[in-house]
């Protein structure tokens, strides 16, 4: 059995990162000089997910208001996908985020994009909205979580 490791992102993680944005997201990724930003953003959470010490996914997630997060990204590498692994990195995130007192963490994504809705919908996530052309010529889904539950007070 394959043993996935989580660990934080670190900015010498930059270029993996980027090529797996550009691998998940082709039409729609980040660019490297803003993933760096979110990396360097003081209230950013980056975690990577491990198979054999090479990266084949992560997630950035942002703390945007007092009690808000905001998943700016989450991205498997096709090959390994289906295996748990953005469950896994969104497990993590929301746990780091309810452990700073985030109540409520939120999200756009591609409609369309079947597997993530599925993934978020397993999660609790739930339609909130629809942002038109976010995507380009795709709507952008709009969907939140309340991790007041996950927190420790």
């Amino acid at each position: 059995m394959e043993v996935v490791v989580l660990r934080k992102a670190r900015n010498e993680d930059l270029d993996e990162l980027y090529l797996i944005d550009k691998a998940c997201f082709p039409q729609h990724h980040f660019s490297k000089y803003f993933i760096r930003l979110l990396l360097e953003y003081p209230s950013s959470i980056a975690i990577v997910a491990l198979s054999s010490n090479r990266i084949v996914g992560f997630t950035i997630g942002v703390i945007e208001e007092e009690n808000e997060g905001r998943i700016y990204t989450l991205g498997v590498l096709p090959d390994f996908r289906g295996r748990g692994i953005g469950r896994l990195l969104l497990e993590k995130l929301e746990e780091e985020l309810a452990m700073l007192g985030i109540e409520k963490c939120c999200l756009e994504v591609m409609e369309g994009n079947t597997p993530a809705l599925q993934l978020y919908s397993k999660m609790g996530y739930r339609k909130v909205g629809v942002i038109k052309r976010y995507y380009g010529n795709r709507d952008g889904i709009v969907m939140e979580k309340a991790l007041k539950h996950l927190g420790t007070v």
